[in-house]
């Protein structure tokens, strides 16, 4: 395609230029087949993770490509740098200026700083050749220092005036890793976050890092530092890593692993679980694999397997093991400490920065690791990663759906891919993408069929709730069931996946239901709290003492059931049982979630009424009797997944019935009994529900056959939103009529229109001419689109707008478009176009396969 202007669109609008990182980096489709890029090839035939694979990232410099130094011909040299900000543009600077003396004051001084490891020496460097990609900078941005890492070295050209052009302030001795930093351009670019953005994700704490005398208030005088990150070559020994002794025997090659017996026992691997772990250590290079087994079926013992292989094989290795939720770390780390006699490191949000910044330096020196954490692990700057592993793969928790969109799961089956290193799936009800993948050859799959040792699979029973008379919380099946545990001194789990007392509050006399003014959903009621609770915003408000429509007193009736209601149930059934709620409003603090299952351990609890963070990963020997007391829970949810959720979820909570000797039994209360979600439950029959769901998706043309692009709009104003939305929407189909016509003109049968032909979509790259030199960034001859984003936008469909399920949250009007697309299109860079032309009014955030849809 002739490289040539964006056309402007029947609406009049004129895009604006995307964020230039996204040409300056040359975003090309895996379907180019550009043998230039190393890892397009890999990426094409294993990664179907995400829904669009084929974005590669490459630094387009005749110079130099990230994590290469390149001996600069021409002086003075240019650096283009990004910054730890939502900028998402490369910036201009020149290197440090020599010639200033160097302030020791401000340079980095860790001898105070016992939790971060000493980055190497500090000297002047001689030459600019001493800066590297993927080294952190200190540079000035407008009035105040920010922190930005090196992205490439080039040499001045016509658009930038070079005398305008600043100095950095300071170099650091941190480079980011190579294969990190391509991880980084290709997560900011395929999930439509900025680069400086995620930069930060990489490095949260930038001041910390930098040096701790560093000040970014006011520009240091600085020279440049040779720099060189990487690690030594020398063996660091594991119990001087993690400061306790390991047990010699733990490290030794084929060891079986031992982690539910008392310490210093040992077991051994079924020949499912040993058949796993034999195709599991054989990956020497990128594959997915998932470990497909039943609740209880020993899926951590496999991985844990699989770790203590790889720490074998080589001593410089780090292994990453995600985590979907932070209540579940506490109860693995307890096993991992058993089996391995070290701690792992453990990173999520309640880690203190300390803690973090030990991590984050030990990560980014080479020294062997192991770290468990949530999603933001994904992000450390790894130099040996070995392996990443994902247990509970399927579960939502995975998915970032605030200050930028993106899937862990996904998100670390890519890198693992740019890593060129295995990658480990592991759940007992995987997700329906997974799934799909594995049947179509993409991922591999091994199976454990069956629990460990002696325990077999729970009982479940259907309780049609429309049976039971005056329609009581506890059925009279489930009350038999916890009467006879109780005497046996077993324990019990009733599970409500609804917090507070009841979700709705109304007048019995005119049916006024009181709602959030913030939000547009009902306040919850929480006796608790003595009040009505959004679970959104965080609004709180007294009981009202009248209803404010017919001004009655004392009118307001709770509808529904929370976990505060059940417990009164509990109370008035079993006068005698000790019981324990157990949601988020409990056990918001470490200490207390620790102490809650200490409790259940140590059977000082009878009855565990538990939510969600109670339904997977926990193994509580003495529990053999499950109770959903609504099964129905979430099936009218406006949402693609609620099935899937829910079966996921039932058939979690249920797996933590009789995981030992004891045979479990599980009641599932529920008015549609004849669901084939709860048959398939009762029945154990998983793959059934599996087929009838993929079939209902494939029908309708949604994930895991197509690819999704959600956009939300939103704003203080509703008929600003409204319009915005309108007029996104048709700027989309005029797009969407020139690409067929483009794809017509170019011979393309597969996009088929009676649009008429014109001229094809490009990128242009102006930049504001009043922009800083600094930001300025670094203007090239635009590109068109590929081929393959051409066709993927001519076969797009846009749904919508219309008002999101939730429209209003936190005071702000919500407005939602739904593009479907065909699964591995390269439309994010149109798409990028497409939402920054909004108006300033509004927001526009883009969700790049989305889970949530209220």
């Amino acid at each position: 395609m002739a490289e040539q202007e964006l056309p402007k669109l029947k609406t009049g609008v004129r895009f604006s230029s995307p964020a230039p990182i996204f040409f300056t980096l040359g975003l090309i489709s895996c379907s180019d087949k550009l043998s230039r890029h190393p890892c397009s090839d890999r990426l094409s035939k294993h990664l179907c993770y995400p829904s669009c694979p084929g974005i590669c990232a490459q630094v387009n410099s005749p110079s130099t490509m990230i994590g290469q130094v390149s001996v600069m011909s021409q002086a003075p040299p240019y650096y283009r740098v990004v910054v730890a900000t939502g900028f998402d543009r490369l910036l201009t600077y020149k290197p440090p200026d020599t010639t200033a003396p160097l302030d020791t004051a401000d340079s980095p001084d860790t001898a105070d700083s016992p939790d971060m490891a000493a980055p190497p020496e500090r000297h002047a460097a001689s030459t600019c050749a001493a800066l590297v990609p993927g080294q952190l900078v200190v540079v000035p941005l407008r009035n105040r220092q920010v922190v930005g890492v090196i992205t490439e070295l080039g040499t001045a050209d016509d658009s930038i005036d070079g005398a305008r052009i600043k100095h950095m302030s300071y170099a650091s001795p941190w480079v980011i890793p190579p294969k990190s930093m391509d991880f980084l351009i290709w997560f900011a670019a395929y999930n439509l976050i900025s680069l400086g953005m995620a930069l930060k994700m990489m490095v949260p704490f930038a001041a910390e890092v930098m040096g701790k005398s560093v000040n970014l208030s006011k520009q240091p005088n600085g020279a440049p530092i040779t720099s060189n990150a990487q690690s030594s070559d020398a063996p660091i020994n594991l119990s001087q890593q993690f400061d306790v002794p390991i047990n010699s025997s733990a490290q030794s090659s084929g060891t079986p692993i031992n982690s539910n017996a008392p310490s210093g026992t040992q077991i051994t691997l079924n020949p499912n679980q040993q058949d796993a772990l034999t195709q599991l250590i054989a990956r020497n290079a990128f594959a997915v694999d998932l470990i497909d087994g039943v609740t209880g079926s020993g899926k951590t013992e496999v991985y844990f397997s699989v770790i203590q292989q790889r720490l074998s094989q080589n001593p410089h290795a780090q292994i990453l093991v995600l985590l979907p939720e932070i209540s579940l770390t506490t109860a693995l780390i307890s096993r991992f400490e058993k089996y391995f006699h070290f701690k792992p490191h453990v990173w999520h949000s309640s880690a203190t920065k300390p803690q973090k910044l030990k991590i984050w330096t030990k990560v980014m020196n080479g020294e062997p690791a192991v770290v468990i954490g949530a999603r933001s692990a994904l992000f450390l700057p790894f130099t040996n990663l070995a392996t990443i592993i994902v247990d509970e793969e399927h579960d939502a928790s995975y998915k970032q759906n605030e200050q930028g969109h993106y899937n862990a799961r996904d998100m670390a089956i890519a890198r693992a891919s740019l890593e060129g290193v295995p990658v480990i799936l592991a759940s007992a009800t995987p997700s329906l993408e997974t799934v799909q993948n594995v049947r179509a050859g993409k991922f591999a799959i091994t199976k454990l069929p069956s629990r460990y040792a002696d325990a077999v699979m729970p009982s479940i029973f259907i309780v049609d709730m429309r049976q039971e008379a005056g329609r009581p919380i506890i059925s009279s099946a489930l009350s038999l069931a916890m009467y006879t545990a109780l005497i046996k001194q077993e324990q019990i789990l009733l599970f409500v996946n609804q917090r507070g007392y009841a979700p709705l509050s109304l007048c019995k006399n005119c049916g006024y239901k009181w709602r959030c003014p913030e939000c547009d959903v009902n306040l919850t009621e929480h006796k608790s709290q003595r009040g009505l609770v959004c679970h959104y915003c965080g609004r709180r408000q007294a009981f009202p003492s009248e209803c404010p429509e017919c001004t009655l007193k004392d009118t307001r009736v709770s509808i529904g059931f929370g976990t505060e209601r059940v417990i009164e149930a509990i109370a008035c059934q079993f006068p005698s049982a000790r019981s324990l709620i157990v949601s988020s409003d409990t056990v918001s603090s470490k200490k207390a979630w620790q102490d809650a299952i200490g409790a259940i351990m140590k059977n000082e609890v009878d009855i565990i009424l538990g939510t969600q963070i109670l339904a997977k990963g926990h193994h509580f020997p003495n529990l053999t009797v499950v109770g959903v007391i609504s099964a129905d829970h979430g099936l009218s949810m406006c949402d693609l997944r609620a099935n899937e959720r829910t079966y996921q979820l039932l058939d979690q909570v249920s797996g933590r019935a009789g995981r030992e000797k004891k045979r479990g039994s599980v009641f599932l209360q529920t008015y549609a009994p004849n669901s084939p979600l709860i048959q398939a439950l009762a029945n154990h029959d998983r793959d059934a529900f599996y087929e009838y769901e993929l079939k209902d998706r494939n029908a309708h043309d949604m994930p895991p056959f197509k690819a999704l692009i959600a956009v939300i709009v939103s704003g203080d104003n509703e008929i600003n939103v409204q319009k915005e939305s309108r007029r996104l929407a048709q700027a989309f189909a005029d797009m969407v009529a020139q690409a067929k016509g483009a794809c017509v003109g170019q011979g393309n049968t597969e996009a088929q229109s009676n649009a008429p032909s014109s001229k094809p979509l490009n990128a242009s790259q102006s930049e504001q001419s009043n922009a800083p030199p600094n930001e300025q960034s670094n203007a090239r001859p635009s590109k068109p689109f590929s081929p393959s984003g051409l066709n993927a936008l001519a076969n797009a469909q846009l749904l919508g707008p219309a008002p999101a399920p939730i429209s209003k949250l936190r005071g702000k009007y919500r407005y939602r478009l739904l593009i479907k697309t065909e699964k591995g299109g390269l439309l994010q860079p149109i798409i990028k176009l497409w939402a920054q032309s909004q108006n300033t009014s509004v927001d526009v955030c883009v969700d790049v396969d989305p889970y949530e849809f209220l």
